[in-house]
């Protein structure tokens, strides 16, 4: 499935709810916004990094304010979307030099630091169709606390995501 089908978490109704069927969505609260997908999420991964790319929207802005977040995960180097299901049952902590997480509010680079999060992949699993993977579904969870060179915090809370990755997403270089 490349489409995104939103199904409302029944705590969060703004939220979508955990699922690991691929539904190609993902959400957070985003301070008192929620931060809702716009497109399916990309993998990139180089010789010696992996990198998620999250990008949605804050819902209550108006006008709605473009968010992108990048979790990148030095020493992750998958050779195909096919090795992504090596991240299941994996939980990377946000504030270690060894995840690194970037957060662009429309097209600026916010800077700062982490000062607390975590990513968790709590399912990847292939999604077959006749009998041959299509596509690695990831499931799982995301917060973390951004402290900007400016002294704004930025809490995002509440974080899951089910995404689909194969060929048509997924980037090597």
């Amino acid at each position: 499935m490349d489409r995104s089908v939103f199904i409302a978490d029944t705590q969060y109704p703004d939220l979508p709810a955990y699922t690991e069927w691929g539904y190609n969505t993902f959400g957070a609260h985003y301070n008192e916004d929620v931060f809702l997908y716009t497109s399916s999420v990309t993998a990139r991964a180089t010789k010696d990094t992996l990198t998620f790319e999250f990008c949605g929207t804050l819902k209550k802005a108006s006008p709605h304010e473009s968010v992108t977040v990048y979790f990148s995960l030095a020493e992750k180097h998958p050779s195909t979307y096919a090795d992504l299901v090596a991240l299941h049952a994996t939980s990377f902590d946000l504030t270690s030099s060894t995840a690194i997480t970037s957060l662009y509010v429309n097209g600026k680079r916010k800077k700062g630091t982490i000062s607390n999060g975590h990513l968790e992949f709590k399912r990847a699993q292939y999604l077959l169709v006749n009998g041959q993977p299509d596509r690695v579904i990831l499931s799982g969870y995301f917060d973390f606390q951004f402290l900007t060179d400016t002294h704004q915090t930025i809490t995002v809370k509440d974080g899951r995501f089910d995404i689909g990755i194969n060929g048509n997403n997924f980037y090597m270089y």
